[in-house]
């Protein structure tokens, strides 16, 4: 990956700007998932990426988009295409093995659980 503090930056940036495009939304969703506090944490992500662990905001980029398509902000499709196009802008253009190796039944594959090292 070219700059993987960048690439977390630019998708924070893109959260950032859709909450905002979506304005007030009247949620009777807890707290943690209200638009508020999804726009701190991107703040926060573009922050610290650099003193974050990339398995640290590997894991706040889910909970992001996660929290948008629970305020109907994204769908799963639209989250796809989205970083997707972020992604081929600041990554190298190669398969992501950490994506896809727990698919295949032959590979012995280990969840990390961040928070270890």
């Amino acid at each position: 990956m070219k700059s993987p503090h960048l690439l977390f930056v630019a998708m924070a940036d893109k959260c950032r700007n859709l909450i905002k495009e979506a304005g007030d939304i009247d949620s009777q969703l807890p707290e943690a998932l209200r638009p508020s506090h999804l726009m701190w944490m991107c703040d926060q992500m573009t922050e610290q990426s650099e003193t974050w662990s990339e398995t640290k905001l590997h894991r706040w980029l889910g909970f992001l988009q996660c929290g948008m398509m629970a305020n109907h902000i994204l769908t799963l499709e639209k989250t796809k295409l989205l970083f997707a196009e972020t992604k081929t802008a600041f990554a190298e253009n190669t398969q992501d093995r950490d994506l896809f190796d727990h698919l295949n039944p032959r590979n012995d594959f280990r969840m990390e659980l961040g928070g270890e090292g």
